[in-house]
């Protein structure tokens, strides 16, 4: 088996917009069965009652996610490790590694530790066989010509999505109140409340009366972003509808 971990360090991956980020992870709010006018959920249950169950069940690949709580250095508080295992096809275990302090505290709520859990949880799902490290390094985003193309922009971005959707930014729009009721990071409010206003908007509306739900399951494409509306299956990332 090959393995590749990869530290607090950015690649460049396929590209992923922020109104597909933001699709993503309010079907996995919906999935999962957290509604969107909820300012807080246990991050850690998400990911291993919902996300850890339903990972595995792919039509055409094998995935394995465990957490393994262990520590790491101060600037490397998680990390995603994935591992092949058969090299002839696309069966792949993807375990977290994350700090037993930083487990514990988003067990409890704790902002930054939340935020982490998330970021995390962005990489699983959109990322492949490239591990991907928590950073929070902004400036190593610099050097891609879209940032939509930065594999920790778009980490970033899925995180506040799936902790601060728009419906309560419109809701809301106080900076203080949303940090204290979400219990996040002032700056991912910060940041949301601006993208908001920039974009206006950063969801698609299908067009089917069938409310679509995330299925979890991997893409040709390489990103875990496939959604269910009826009989119809659909790639959030590249469209590809099967």
């Amino acid at each position: 088996m090959m393995s590749v971990v990869a530290r607090a360090k950015d690649h460049s991956v396929r590209l992923i917009t922020e109104k597909e980020l933001a699709e993503i992870a309010v079907y996995l709010r919906k999935g999962a069965g957290i509604s969107n006018n909820a300012p807080t959920f246990n991050i850690v249950r998400l990911l291993k009652e919902y996300l850890i169950p339903n990972i595995s069940k792919f039509d055409r690949h094998k995935i394995e996610l465990e957490i393994v709580p262990e520590v790491r250095e101060p600037n490397d508080p998680a990390v995603v490790k994935y591992t092949r295992l058969n090299k002839f096809t696309n069966d792949v275990k993807v375990t977290l590694h994350v700090d037993e302090e930083i487990l514990e505290l988003a067990k409890l709520g704790e902002p930054e530790s939340k935020f982490i859990f998330a970021h995390e949880i962005g990489h699983i799902i959109l990322h492949n066989f490239d591990a991907k490290a928590f950073s929070s390094d902004f400036g190593d985003q610099n050097h891609f010509e879209q940032q939509e193309y930065s594999a920790e922009w778009q980490a970033n971005m899925f995180a506040g999505h799936l902790l601060l959707p728009d419906s309560l930014v419109i809701e809301i729009r106080d900076e203080s109140i949303l940090t204290r009721m979400c219990e996040i990071p002032r700056q991912t409010v910060r940041d949301r409340i601006k993208s908001l206003s920039n974009n206006k908007s950063t969801s698609r509306h299908f067009s089917t009366n069938i409310t679509p739900h995330y299925t979890g399951s991997l893409c040709e494409c390489g990103g875990y972003s496939v959604v269910q509306s009826g009989l119809i299956e659909e790639c959030l990332i590249c469209k590809k509808m099967f």
